[in-house]
This record gives structure tokens, sequence and C-alpha cells, in this order.
């Protein structure tokens, strides 16, 4: 059902995006009305095998990883081409489909992971259940695990040829060779960041041997905001829940 005053502007297809532009962050320019402005469109691109995409996220992971290979051979542009050739590619191995499509799937899972309801400047209360597995292999959530019979009948069209979904790897070894002895992520944390799940007076450098205490802090922050199946898919929220069981009831 359509929202009064709402909508989901952030939805894209693989075409509506930009191309990309190394180490470009989140924001990266500014506009002399004082709005945010970026040299890249992004959004969240639905994939049949993956679930939504982020692509800002993609980006910030080619630029972490790709860099390092293509960099040293290659100037900025030839890099930005190479980005966006493999960002393509990998977005049609995972079944993007087209904006329109995306928008309807995202619509049919409000009250399943995420609640309309809940306005800007709120996101975090927007989406209500997350995926927190970080290795080493991490399955994606679908519409379809979410137990929508109106997700099931969009997928039922945009994703009938697609492949089933598919899990990924976040290895922690080669082999005999313990990764993290010999490629170490440092991430300085802004001091003005809030609420960010580090205890106080520790150091705000965070490095790849944090992130698994740091995901235990999130999911059980959202498990007491949002309950026990903040981190698990196919939960319907409270309120549909309670509008369901009405319904039930009316002769």
């Amino acid at each position: 059902m359509p929202i009064h005053g709402f909508s989901l502007d952030n939805v894209l297809g693989a075409a509506d995006l930009s191309h990309h532009h190394d180490d470009n962050g989140i924001v990266s320019i500014g506009s002399s009305s004082g709005a945010l402005a970026t040299r890249e469109r992004n959004g969240l691109v639905y994939t049949c095998r993956g679930g939504f995409v982020d692509t800002a996220h993609l980006r910030d992971y080619a630029d972490w990883v790709l860099f390092f290979t293509v960099w040293a051979a290659a100037s900025a542009d030839a890099y930005n081409i190479s980005v966006d050739r493999w960002r393509s590619e990998v977005l049609e191995r995972l079944g993007a489909v087209d904006a329109e499509s995306g928008v309807a799937i995202a619509h049919s899972l409000d009250g399943y992971c995420w609640d309309a309801t809940r306005r800007r400047p709120d996101p975090p209360g927007r989406v209500q259940s997350r995926n927190m597995e970080i290795g080493p292999i991490m399955e994606p959530w679908t519409a379809a695990d979410a137990g929508s019979p109106v997700a099931d009948r969009l997928l039922a069209r945009a994703c009938r040829d697609a492949a089933p979904k598919i899990a990924f790897g976040n290895p922690w070894s080669l082999g005999s060779i313990d990764l993290s002895e010999r490629v170490r992520l440092e991430i300085e944390v802004d001091p003005g960041i809030e609420g960010f799940p580090l205890r106080p007076g520790l150091d705000r450098t965070v490095t790849d041997r944090n992130f698994f205490a740091i995901v235990e802090r999130i999911r059980t922050a959202a498990r007491s905001e949002f309950g026990a199946a903040a981190d698990r898919p196919g939960r319907s929220l409270p309120s549909i829940e309670s509008s369901i069981d009405r319904a039930s009831e009316t002769p």
C-alpha cells in the first residue's frame, strides 16, 4: 500500500548508478546552498541472489581492496573504469532487478524487517532486523526469507529465472596462513560519533580484531530494542501482527 508523503527514492536499478570515483567517501563535495552533494549516485539495488546491495558500501570495499591490486599499474581513470566493469558483473551475477521492481519489493517488506512509520531522522529505528553474520561463510537474506506473501508474488515475476541465492565467503585464513597476521585493517573513528559500540576511554582506532565484539554489542542492543528476532529474517513487527490479528477476528 502506498504511504502518503513517503517514497523510497534510494532504491535503484543497476542502470541508474553513476560511474565510480576512487576514494569518493560518503560525502565529498559541498554545494553553495549548503546541501550535501556527491560525485556518485548510489542506493540500494535489489538482487535475487543476494538481497539488497548498498552500492555505496560496495564502492568503498572496492576502493579498499581493488585499489591495491589495480592502482599501482593504472591511472585513476583506468581504475574507475575497472571498478565500473567489476560492479556491473557482480550485480549481474547476483541477479539485479530494475528500480521499479526493487521499490515494490522494498514496500512489500514493510512490517517484516523495516517500519515505514518510523520517519527520518531515525533511520536506525526504521530497519528493525539485520543480518549480522561476518563470516567465514555468510548467507544473505533475500525477500523470500521474510515470509511476506506480497514479496513472494513479486519475486515470482522479478526473479523467476534467477539461480538460488549465493553464499559469500569471508575467509579468515588461506591454507595454513592466518590472514590477520599478514593484513591489518585500521579504522579511525571520529570522536564526534556518538553511540559507537566501544567502551568509553578505549582507543578510537578499530581493527578487524574488534569486529566480533562490536557486532555482538550491536546484536545485544538490537535485541533489546526490537526483540529477540532482531538478527533473524522472517518476522513481523508487532504493529503488523496486531493488525493481522484484528483482521482475522473481523466477521
